[in-house]
């Protein structure tokens, strides 16, 4: 007659799963002398057998409540053991295959099983919750760059000598022939082909000043004065009052009366005085607001010529 309690399907399936699952569990030999192959017992705990006895929806209950959260800074992880699975000898139970490594017991293989499943699982679980770095510790902040040191100022470039600039040391005098509308730079409004302060006559401090202005614009009078250095000239001179004593010529801001187009000449004389930045204007109206004035200095350092 069958034994129920060794023939019954699943109850052997179950013994057959807590026999190969552990070698703790394996059967132990009654070391008695005379005693005899019967005499083998199986080595298995109540909890297991409870265990082994359960429903799935048990066995699910109990393994969910077996789960370990891990907490990581203000996050938890929670990850379960991973379950061992046992092979089954039949389809109908193969639900009954995974054991919980924790409902197995603590025997030695069963140990080095579960930390060798379970590690890959936790490595996986600590990136999960960022890795062994705390990302809600703020990075502290870049120390910030020293400031660069401010470039000292450039040296003003040393004037060259140009043949209509003619300076004599020993007198202590200076030639200058200057040319209104000498090019179409400007609309022939402009200096020796110079406008708009693009170049600066330099002429030493305490030399006598000879000009001599000569107009070679073809249609329009135009004058010169060396007046205050300023960003912008106004359209119409109420008034325009030389800086040196001389240092215009006549009827300066006349449309009609200042030197002539076509080749009119004046000469003027002065005394570069004092040291500065000045400029050469054309006063005539509208002809100043346009450009028709380039940089003149008197250098305290003794420097002639033009820069530019």
């Amino acid at each position: 007659m069958p034994d129920p309690r060794i023939d019954h399907p699943k109850r052997t399936n179950r013994e057959e799963i807590l026999r190969d699952a552990s070698p703790a569990r394996m059967p132990v030999r009654d070391a008695r002398p005379g005693a005899a192959e019967s005499d083998v017992k199986p080595k298995v705990s109540l909890r297991t057998l409870r265990y082994a006895s359960m429903g799935r929806g048990a066995r699910a209950r109990q393994i969910s409540t077996e789960a370990r959260p891990v907490a990581k800074g203000s996050r938890a992880c929670i990850f379960p053991p991973p379950p061992v699975v046992v092979p089954s000898t039949s389809n109908a139970d193969a639900a009954t295959d995974t054991i919980h490594p924790q409902i197995l017991g603590s025997g030695s293989f069963m140990k080095r099983s579960t930390i060798s499943a379970m590690l890959p699982l936790a490595a996986l679980s600590l990136l999960a919750c960022g890795g062994g770095d705390d990302s809600d510790t703020p990075s502290p902040a870049a120390a910030p760059a020293p400031a660069a040191a401010a470039a000292p100022p450039a040296a003003a470039a040393a004037p060259a000598s140009v043949d209509w600039i003619a300076v004599d040391e020993g007198a202590r005098t200076v030639v200058i022939d200057l040319v209104a509308g000498s090019t179409d730079s400007n609309n022939r409004w402009n200096f020796n082909g110079y406008a708009n302060g693009d170049a600066t006559v330099v002429v030493p401090e305490g030399y006598t000043v000879t000009m001599n202005f000569e107009n070679r614009d073809p249609v329009n009078y135009h004058s010169v004065g060396v007046l205050e250095r300023a960003a912008s000239y106004p359209a119409i001179f109420d008034q325009a009052v030389p800086v040196f004593d001389g240092a215009m010529t006549t009827n300066a801001t006349s449309m009609t009366e200042a030197t002539a187009p076509g080749g009119g000449t004046e000469t003027i004389t002065f005394t570069a005085s004092a040291a500065g930045e000045y400029a050469l204007v054309c006063p005539v109206p509208a002809h100043a607001v346009t450009g028709m004035w380039i940089g003149f200095e008197v250098s305290a350092s003794g420097d002639s010529g033009l820069r530019g």
